[in-house]
Formats: C-alpha cells, structure tokens, sequence
C-alpha cells in the first residue's frame, strides 16, 4: 500500500489536503462550540469531556500523522550531466531573470546578461533567498541569439553558487542540468521511479572585478615566467 502511495504523489497529496482540510475544521467547529459555551460544563460533565477531550483527538493524530509523513518522505532524483552554456562557442547571449516576457524586464533588478555586472539583480536574488524559498532562487535562463530568444524556468540553490553575489560581481560562468526520472521512499519503502520535464537546475560561478582582475595578473605573471 505504501509503494503504491509512493508511486502516484500527486493521489496522496489529494488524499492530505483533503484529511487536512477536515482535521482543521473539525478542530474549528469543536473551539466554536467551545467557545460560545454550547456544552455547560456543570450541567453535563460528560458531553463537555468527550466533546472537548476527546473528539478532538483523532484530527490531532491526523495532522501529526501528515506532517510526520511529509518530512520523512524523500525524493531520489536522477539528473543529467551538468552542461556549460555560458560562456558558450556560439556567442549566444545568456540572461536570467524573473520573468519569461521580454515585456516584464523593466529593470536591472529583474534581469542580467551573463558577463556583465550583477547591479540590482543580486539584491533580486538575495530577496528571494530570504523569503518562503529560502535556499534557491526561481526564475528563467533565457538564450538570446539573432533576434530570437528560448527561455528555461530554473532552480538556483545557494549550494550552487560559487563566489559572492554583490552588485560588482558577473557571472562568470552557467552550468544546467534537467531532472529525468524521480522516486520516492518512506522507511525502506520505495515507490516507482517516474519520469519528470522539470525541474531543472543552473549553478553558477561569480567573480567581484577586484577577483577578476587578481586571476589576470596571475595569468600575465605565469606568462611571463621563465623559473620553475
């Protein structure tokens, strides 16, 4: 019963809202009663007892069930390799941004063309690392090349970051990777492995001009040397 569960999600994510939706308001409808004095505590000890001790057990067990389940369960994904698209041999543009619209970038906070200063953009990531998400960041990687343009809705997390975000940092370098198949498990229990399109991922590598500038005059020091 359980690998079945396991291998339709989406069925057993309708099956918990629908027994958490109910747990809630049966808890609700027990505090209303509760609180407008429906049940006299002194005219009929027992009623008020089961009504406000143990009716409401079961939908407290029930909510501690789910959400024991939802933090054990884990995920097992299987990726691609990761790919390098930025910098790339055909010179095609790199963006990220928030939104998939040319129309919506407005801003330097909503977009950056890979290779240039980060500006406000990295305020834009930094929000979003602080917010519900608080490890990644959601958006589009967006390919640019004669006027035509394919956009790609991406994870970034902090782990896949290297190097500081500041307004002076550029992005050096954009890996991807696609997630191909997923399954699940829950206390030895494995569900069938799935097949997935999303989502997918980018990682990063970022440099300040002062760490630029440092890698360069390493280079131009190493070109020029003639010692061991």
């Amino acid at each position: 019963m359980i690998e079945f569960f396991l291998s339709h999600p989406t069925c057993l994510s309708i099956i918990f809202i629908i027994l958490f939706c109910l747990s809630v308001l049966w808890l609700a409808a027990i505090a209303l009663s509760y609180v407008t004095n429906e049940i006299d505590r002194k005219e009929n000890l027992k009623e008020y007892i089961r009504t406000y001790i143990f009716y409401p057990i079961p939908a407290i067990l029930t909510l501690i069930a789910i959400t024991t389940i939802c933090i054990n369960v884990e995920q097992h994904p299987t990726y691609t390799e990761w790919k390098q698209i930025y910098t790339n041999e055909q010179n095609i543009n790199i963006l990220l941004t928030d939104y998939s619209d040319p129309a919506e970038r407005t801003s330097e906070y909503k977009v950056n063309k890979a290779g240039e200063k980060l500006g406000r953009f990295s305020d834009s990531i930094q929000d979003e690392f602080h917010g519900f998400n608080s490890n990644e960041w959601t958006g589009y990687i967006v390919g640019t090349t004669d006027g035509q343009e394919l956009s790609k809705y991406v994870h970034l997390s902090k782990d896949n970051i290297e190097g500081e975000l500041t307004p002076e940092s550029k992005i050096t370098k954009i890996e991807y990777r696609e997630m191909t198949k997923i399954y699940y498990s829950l206390w030895g229990h494995n569900g069938n492995e799935q097949e997935v399109e999303t989502p997918r991922e980018i990682r990063i590598t970022v440099n300040t001009s002062d760490e630029a500038k440092a890698k360069a005059k390493d280079k131009l020091n190493k070109l020029f040397q003639t010692k061991e």
